[in-house]
C-alpha cells in the first residue's frame, strides 16, 4: 500500500515538472523579448542621450531651436522597433529637418569665414605693395646718402688742400652733411611704408562696432546670434570679449579717448569718403579679422558635434 502511494506521488511530481517547464520557458522568452523591445533612452532628457553633448553644443542646439525637434525625434524613435525605423516616414522627416538646419548653418559659417579670408587676402595685397614701395624708397635714399656723403667729403678735402682757403671746403662739407641728415630723416619717415588712399567700404568688423554696413559685411541671423551669445563661464558675450581683448593688447585705444572713434572708422572701413590705409592699420585689421574667424571656427566645431550626434543616434 505504501509503495503504491509513493509511486503515485512520484508520478504526480514528475508530471508537474513536465507541465511547468513549457510555461517556465515561455516566461523566459517573454522577458527576453521585452528586453529587446525596451527603449534605448529612458527619457527625453539630454543626460539620457547615448552620445553626450558638450555644453557649447547644447547651447548651439538651443540657439538653432533644435531641442524640440531632437526631443521629438528621440521619443518617436523609442516607440518604433529598430527594424522599422528606416521605413518610418515621420521619423525620417524629422531627421532630415534636423540635419538640414545643421548643414545650412555650417554653410553659413563657411560663407562668413570666406568673406573674412577675402578681406585678409586683400589687405595682404595692399601691404605687399606698400612694403615693396617702402623698400625701394629706402634703398634709393641709402644710395643717395652714401653718394652725397662721399662726394661732399672728397670735394671738401680737395678744397682744403695747401695754398687754398679752407672756407669753400668747409661749406661743401656742411652742405653734404645737411644732405645726409635730410636723406636720413626721409628714410625714417619712409619706414612706416607710406599710405594707400582707398574708398571707404565696410568690412566684417563694422557690425561688431555698430557701424553702418553694406551687403558684403552682413551676417546671417544664426551667426550674428552666436557672436552675441554669452561666453561659457562669463557674463560677457563673444562680441564684447573680442573688443575688450583688442583694447587689452593695444589694437584699440580706450573708448574714452578721442582717438577711439577715428581708429574704429579706419579699422572697419566706414570713414566718410576716401581714407588713407597704412601698414600698421592693415596689420591691426588682419589680426582682428583672424580673431573673429577663430570664434566662428568654434561655432563650426559645435555644429560638427551635433551632426555626429545625429549620425550616432
Amino acid at each position: 500500500m505504501r509503495r503504491t502511494i509513493y509511486i503515485v506521488a512520484a508520478l504526480a511530481s514528475l508530471s508537474g515538472v513536465i507541465l511547468g517547464y513549457p510555461a517556465y520557458c515561455l516566461t523566459d522568452l517573454q522577458v527576453a523579448h521585452q528586453a529587446k523591445q525596451a527603449p534605448e533612452f529612458e527619457s527625453d532628457n539630454l543626460s539620457a542621450w547615448p552620445y553626450q553633448l558638450t555644453n557649447d553644443a547644447r547651447l548651439m542646439a538651443e540657439q538653432l531651436e533644435l531641442m524640440p525637434l531632437i526631443n521629438e525625434y528621440i521619443q518617436l524613435k523609442n516607440q518604433i522597433p529598430a527594424l522599422e525605423r528606416s521605413k518610418n516616414a515621420q521619423l525620417q522627416s524629422l531627421r532630415q529637418d534636423i540635419t538640414d538646419i545643421i548643414l545650412t548653418t555650417m554653410l553659413e559659417v563657411q560663407s562668413v569665414t570666406s568673406k573674412i579670408n577675402l578681406e585678409i587676402s586683400q589687405g595682404d595685397d595692399i601691404r605687399n605693395y606698400l612694403e615693396d614701395k617702402r623698400d625701394k624708397a629706402m634703398k634709393y635714399n641709402a644710395v643717395a646718402n652714401i653718394v652725397a656723403g662721399a662726394v661732399s667729403n672728397v670735394i671738401g678735402v680737395a678744397l682744403q688742400m695747401p695754398k687754398m682757403s679752407e672756407m669753400p671746403g668747409e661749406i661743401v662739407e656742411l652742405v653734404g652733411g645737411s644732405g645726409q641728415m635730410g636723406f636720413g630723416t626721409l628714410a625714417l619717415m619712409q619706414q612706416d611704408g607710406g599710405k594707400q588712399r582707398l574708398q571707404a567700404r565696410p568690412n566684417m568688423l563694422a557690425k561688431l562696432f555698430d557701424r553702418p554696413i553694406a551687403a558684403n559685411a552682413e551676417y546671417p541671423p544664426n551667426i550674428w546670434a552666436y557672436v552675441n551669445s554669452p561666453v561659457e563661464g562669463s557674463t560677457l558675450t563673444k562680441r564684447t570679449q573680442l573688443i575688450e581683448g583688442w583694447k587689452r593688447v593695444g589694437l584699440l585705444p580706450d573708448a574714452k579717448k578721442g582717438s577711439y572713434n577715428n581708429q574704429v572708422l579706419m579699422l572697419t572701413g566706414t570713414a566718410s569718403g576716401r581714407y588713407h590705409l597704412t601698414l600698421d592699420l592693415i596689420e591691426d585689421r588682419a589680426i582682428m579679422l583672424a580673431d573673429l574667424r577663430a570664434v566662428l571656427s568654434q561655432m563650426d566645431s559645435n555644429l560638427l558635434e551635433l551632426m555626429l550626434f545625429m549620425k550616432k543616434s
